[in-house]
C-alpha cells in the first residue's frame, strides 16, 4: 500500500513553546521543500483547548482533503480541527465486556500544523500532543510525553506519473529525516512501504514505487468489468528523473 504512516516522540518536559519551534521550523521545512497549502503552527495549553470544547458537539468536520475533494471550502478553524483530530477515546469502564462506552478525551496542550505534500496525497499532519493521565493509563504509547501520529496516503499520486509519486513521497521523508537530524531528543517510528527511510537509495525507491504501482494497477483492474483492463496512459515506464533541485535538498539538510 502506499502510505507513509508516522509516529513522533518528544520529550513531556520540553513546553508548549519549545514544540511551538519545533513545529515551526517543520513547518520552514515544508516550505523548502516544495509543499502546497501550509496552515500556520496551532499552539494551545489547556484553558484554550477547553473554551474550544463546547463548538464541538455541533460542529461540522470534514478532513480538509474531502472538501477539497467535493469542491468545498476546508474548514478555516483548523485549531478546532487540530483538537477534534487529537482526540483520544478511552473505555469508560474496562472491567465492562458487555457495555463498552467511550469517553473521549481532548489532549492537554497541543502544537502541530497541516500541509499538503502535492496532488492526489491526503493531508500532512504533524500534530503533537500531551494528555491526561486517564489516557497514559490506557495507551502505553503515551508515557513519552509529546506524541504525534498520523499516515500519509499517497495512493491518488500515481494518478500524475511516477516522477510526481516521488517527488510527494521524498517531501515528505525529507522533512521528517531533516527534523530529526536538527532535533536529535525526538524519537521516530516510520512506516515506510518504499524503504527509502532506511536505505536513502532512490534507484531502490524507484524500484519499489514501480511494483507498487503495478500491484495497484492490478487491484484497479480487478475491479474493472471484463474486458477492460489496461495500464493507465499516464504511467510511464522509463527512468524517472527526480526533479526536485539536489541543491535546494542538500541546503536544506545541511542546514540541520
Amino acid at each position: 500500500m502506499s502510505e507513509l504512516g508516522f509516529t513522533v516522540f518528544a520529550p513531556g518536559y520540553l513546553s508548549t513553546q519549545q514544540m511551538f519551534d519545533i513545529a515551526q521550523h517543520a513547518r520552514n521545512l515544508a516550505e523548502a521543500l516544495g509543499f502546497q497549502q501550509i496552515q500556520p503552527v496551532v499552539g494551545m495549553e489547556y484553558d484554550e483547548i477547553e473554551r474550544l470544547l463546547p463548538r464541538l458537539e455541533n460542529y461540522e468536520l470534514m478532513p480538509p482533503v474531502f472538501c477539497r475533494l467535493f469542491g468545498m471550502e476546508p474548514p478555516v478553524d483548523y485549531e478546532l480541527w487540530a483538537v477534534h483530530m487529537r482526540r483520544l477515546g478511552i473505555p469508560k469502564n474496562p472491567d465492562d465486556e458487555e457495555h463498552i462506552d467511550i469517553v473521549y478525551l481532548p489532549p492537554q496542550r497541543l502544537v502541530g500544523f497541516h500541509a499538503s505534500g502535492g496532488r492526489g496525497c491526503t493531508e500532512f499532519r504533524l500534530t503533537f500532543a500531551q494528555y491526561p493521565l486517564e489516557v497514559f493509563e490506557a495507551d502505553s504509547r503515551l508515557v513519552f510525553g509529546w506524541w504525534a501520529e498520523d499516515a500519509v496516503y499517497e495512493h491518488g499520486a500515481y494518478a500524475y506519473g511516477e516522477a510526481h509519486f516521488v517527488q510527494c513521497h521524498l517531501r515528505h521523508i525529507l522533512l521528517l529525516k531533516a527534523l530529526k537530524r536538527r532535533f536529535p531528543m525526538l524519537k521516530m517510528k516510520i512506516s515506510d512501504a518504499t524503504g527509502y527511510w532506511k536505505t536513502g537509495s532512490l534507484d531502490t525507491l524507484l524500484r519499489r514505487v514501480r511494483k507498487l504501482l503495478a500491484s495497484e494497477e492490478s487491484v484497479q483492474n480487478l475491479l474493472r468489468p471484463p474486458g477492460t483492463m489496461q495500464m493507465s496512459p499516464k504511467v510511464s515506464t522509463k527512468a524517472v528523473k527526480v526533479t526536485i533541485p539536489r541543491e535546494e535538498l542538500h541546503h536544506v539538510l545541511s542546514r540541520n
